[in-house]
């Protein structure tokens, strides 16, 4: 009897510490596996509030006030990054990550730069800076702007402040600014005339509190490659006549598309001409195509729209996937419809927002969705593919990283070396996780054994 309770002393003993060993392993694979939630900056509990799309960038606001990018990061991004430097041209981030800021409410992507407002009303930016070609190599605040309750941003930076006077400063070669001039500015200067704003939208266009639509310099960017193009546009503001009730507005400016949303959830078109000042929209109609809350002249030629019930509708060019138009038809080069169609199966969306070849798309349930060009590692879940042409989760509510349906790396395309670190970051941790399993069923045999000895064969 003496040498079985030894024996079963002795093996009780052993089985603890393979049961404690099993659980350091495990604890250490998931905190160090490149593709864990702690490695590209865990979420927690919080939810995300708010998305932005721009040339360079792909931005999400957390409802804590901080801000998370992840993808091709250029135009000065990496020296906001530990481990990066101005001099580096762009640095791959194929997982979120955070951006040095806190207590930010709004957040808007701009050609080659980002904007941020904070809680007591400032403005920061960071990238080249709209106006200069440097990058910044940390983020700055936007001087001599106080009050400020709203951001915009295109080739220039726009802010509004609580008095509904409008800002600008960047890039002024088409009269951008409305200052009247066509003089570049690195400070802030007030748009003339402007007053009783409401909101404003892109890089040169304002809404009034009676819903009037406002609008000056230049809304074709390839103007400036033309000859006899740097006087196209209004250096001030004027009125875009017969279109009121305006509560939203997107524009292209690749491609001169702007779209209009009105207040009785209407969508309205306007393919600008050689001048701005020549106004003729039309109506977007399509049968169930009521109700919108929000609109998106995407970068190619495509549009989109968020309706109050969750769903979203596409129409026009989808060549990048921008538009998720996979959920509609299969083939490489969608070119869609002239109307537009609703993305099935793609529901509780509450916010879209799209610009040049990728798209962003925040739930109810505070996670964000992406699809585009995932070449860079847009995809946010540490994959990289040539296009993701049907949405997939960049962060769940919870942080964690989830698996893209369609994440398979064609055979033409060669993964980056961030995308080998990951990919054997994932092997490591399953390889531990075995080890855990059979550190486990080892624990279970010796307990068993050990009753056995002590109950059954006594």
């Amino acid at each position: 009897m003496s040498k079985n309770c030894g024996f079963v002393a002795i093996s009780l003993c052993v089985a603890l510490e393979l049961l404690f060993i099993a659980v350091q392993t495990a604890a250490v694979s998931q905190a160090g596996s490149p593709g864990s939630a702690n490695a590209s900056g865990s979420c927690g509990s919080h939810r995300f509030v708010s998305v932005a799309v721009g040339d360079c960038s792909l931005l999400a606001l957390r409802d804590d006030g901080t801000v998370w990018t992840w993808g091709k990061m250029y135009c000065g991004e990496p020296a906001l990054l530990p481990g990066h430097t101005v001099e580096e041209y762009y640095w791959i981030e194929p997982v979120p990550v955070q951006v040095p800021i806190s207590d930010v409410t709004a957040i808007a992507a701009g050609g080659d730069f980002g904007l941020a407002l904070k809680n007591d009303g400032t403005v920061w930016t960071w990238g080249y800076g709209p106006g200069t070609r440097r990058g910044n190599i940390s983020i700055v605040q936007v001087e001599g702007l106080q009050n400020v309750t709203a951001i915009s941003a295109g080739l220039n930076g726009l802010a509004l402040k609580s008095d509904g006077t409008v800002w600008a400063w960047g890039c002024n070669w088409g009269g951008q600014l409305g200052d009247g001039t066509r003089v570049d500015r690195s400070l802030p200067v007030q748009v003339k005339g402007l007053s009783n704003i409401a909101s404003i939208w892109g890089g040169s266009f304002a809404i009034g509190e009676d819903g009037t639509v406002w609008t000056w310099g230049t809304t074709f960017s390839g103007a400036a490659a033309e000859p006899g193009c740097m006087d196209i546009g209004s250096p001030t503001p004027f009125q875009i006549p017969g279109l009121k009730g305006v509560i939203a507005i997107d524009m292209d400016e690749a491609s001169s598309h702007v779209l209009f949303l009105r207040d009785d959830g209407s969508v309205w078109g306007w393919d600008t001409p050689a001048s701005t000042e020549q106004f003729n929209p039309y109506r977007v109609e399509a049968k169930g195509f009521s109700n919108i809350t929000a609109v998106q002249a995407c970068g190619g030629g495509g549009s989109m729209a968020l309706k109050d019930d969750g769903t979203v509708w596409i129409w026009g060019n989808d060549a990048s996937g921008q538009l998720a138009s996979d959920l509609i038809s299969n083939g490489p080069y969608y070119y869609g419809a002239s109307t537009p169609m609703e993305l099935p199966g793609f529901n509780g969306v509450v916010a879209i927002s799209s610009h040049y070849s990728n798209s962003l798309f925040l739930k109810d349930d505070g996670s964000v969705w992406v699809c585009g060009d995932g070449s860079y590692g847009e995809a946010g879940n540490g994959t990289f593919v040539s296009q993701i042409r049907v949405p997939i989760k960049v962060l769940g509510p919870g942080g964690v990283p989830s698996p893209s349906p369609s994440g398979v790396i064609a055979p033409n395309d060669s993964p980056s070396p961030a995308m080998s670190s990951a990919s054997n970051g994932e092997g490591i941790r399953n390889g531990f996780l075995s080890i855990l399993v059979a550190f486990s069923l080892l624990f279970v045999i010796i307990v068993a054994g050990a009753i056995y000895f002590l109950f059954i064969k006594r």
